[in-house]
């Protein structure tokens, strides 16, 4: 296609918005959904070990921390943020693997 369309006299613009950029959009999207799930789990990973966000910052990370102390008596306080931070995690990766998928069909 690029190929035909340089014959026929298309600038470099036009081959990269109309020919290059429609076949490499699915994939670039998957690849961005993955980041994004891999940017959570290392901030929040960073933060629950201290090298990330300020305690006084609301973050999954600093309140699965704050979670780790007071487990035996109310574990809900690190079980939310650890579940939140998989759904999110989750459901990222089911939307990179749905949008992977649509790419290959297409």
């Amino acid at each position: 296609f690029v190929q035909a369309a340089r014959s026929f006299g298309a600038s470099r613009w036009q081959l990269a918005i109309q020919h290059i950029l429609p076949n490499v959009k699915p994939t670039l999207f998957a690849h961005m959904v993955t980041v994004f799930s891999y940017s959570i789990l290392n901030s929040a990973g960073l933060s629950f070990l201290g090298l990330g966000g300020e305690p006084g910052i609301p973050d999954w990370g600093v309140m699965l921390a704050e979670g780790r102390s007071a487990f035996r008596i109310a574990p809900w306080i690190g079980l939310v943020p650890g579940l939140a931070i998989t759904i999110t995690v989750l459901a990222a990766n089911n939307l990179a693997d749905q949008l992977s998928r649509r790419s290959a069909l297409a």
